[in-house]
């Protein structure tokens, strides 16, 4: 009962943040000199995968935990997400708390072995800030751009551990970072569409409410465009390699132009999950780089 509990607070994380941060680090260490790495042996990158899952899934627990446990929370996810255990009531407030409490020094001394103690600082300073000091509420900007510097710090951690503490970041890996980052911030309102009413109920300030649903569904659909194409183009990489990230871009713009015509919360739903996988689809390009040549 306990483990399904913890399992459930960052069930979503899983496929949003511990999945696609995992693929961006392992693919890009086996990229090699793509991103300016040395040959690195494949069976040794391989190997570091689960520490890479391990780590990425405790800080994503540890930023669920903190966006769960206040009241306005749980009164938001009584609307979207009631079988959340606190809206469902599998755990209390204080529960909450106690795992958090639990979880600190676990999560601080993993990222001190994995030599990413920085990583970690700068991750919980910023989840603070989105959760406890309503980072997350103020704008729908701001909440983009919080959540893109939050997802740069697990995506460098997810690389530097895929590479190895022995071996270091260079220019070509942060650019692609930065690149990735920019795709977050300037298309994550796409969680706002499925999460309205929630939202509304919160009180929370987003860009739907702020320039309406149109408009932020055609500022979504333009970035889409210009990141299928953009991100495989600063690579240097071929037509053929722009296939996959560009038939999924097109499938999110066409279910965003459907959107435009009628509100429906099944089709938002949906179209997350194809706009996930269109982020995912992105994270192994500098590996598709590397074999295309």
């Amino acid at each position: 009962y306990h483990f399904y509990t913890i399992w459930l607070f960052a069930y979503e994380q899983l496929f949003d943040t511990t999945i696609p941060c995992t693929i961006f680090g392992i693919t890009g260490a086996l990229s090699g000199k793509t991103l300016g790495f040395p040959s690195l042996p494949q069976a040794e990158i391989l190997l570091h995968i689960p520490l890479v899952v391990i780590w990425l899934w405790i800080l994503s627990l540890q930023f669920s935990l903190h966006n769960q446990r206040h009241p306005h929370s749980i009164n938001e996810d009584s609307y979207n997400k009631p079988w959340r255990p606190l809206p469902s009531e599998r755990i209390t407030i204080s529960g909450t708390n106690s795992i958090l409490h639990f979880l600190y020094p676990i999560a601080g001394s993993l990222s001190y072995w994995l030599e990413l103690l920085p990583h970690f600082g700068i991750f919980t300073i910023l989840v603070i800030v989105y959760n406890d000091f309503g980072g997350s509420d103020h704008s729908g900007i701001s909440r983009n751009i919080l959540s893109g510097v939050i997802y740069a710090c697990l995506l460098t951690g997810a690389l530097q551990v895929a590479i190895g503490s022995e071996n270091s970041l260079i220019n070509g890996a942060y650019q692609w970072v930065r690149v990735i980052v920019l795709v977050f911030i300037t298309t994550l309102h796409m969680t706002e569409f499925r999460d309205e009413r929630g939202n509304r109920a919160r009180g929370r300030r987003t860009i739907i409410n702020v320039v309406g649903i149109r408009f932020a569904r055609c500022t979504i659909a333009v970035g889409v465009i210009f990141w299928s194409f953009f991100a495989p183009l600063m690579l240097g990489i071929e037509w053929k390699g722009m296939i996959v990230p560009a038939t999924l871009g097109g499938t999110v713009v066409g279910l965003i132009m459907i959107g435009m015509a009628r509100n429906n919360t099944r089709l938002d739903g949906f179209l997350y999950k194809v706009y996930s996988i269109w982020i995912l689809s992105l994270c192994p390009l500098p590996l598709v780089k590397s074999w295309t040549g």
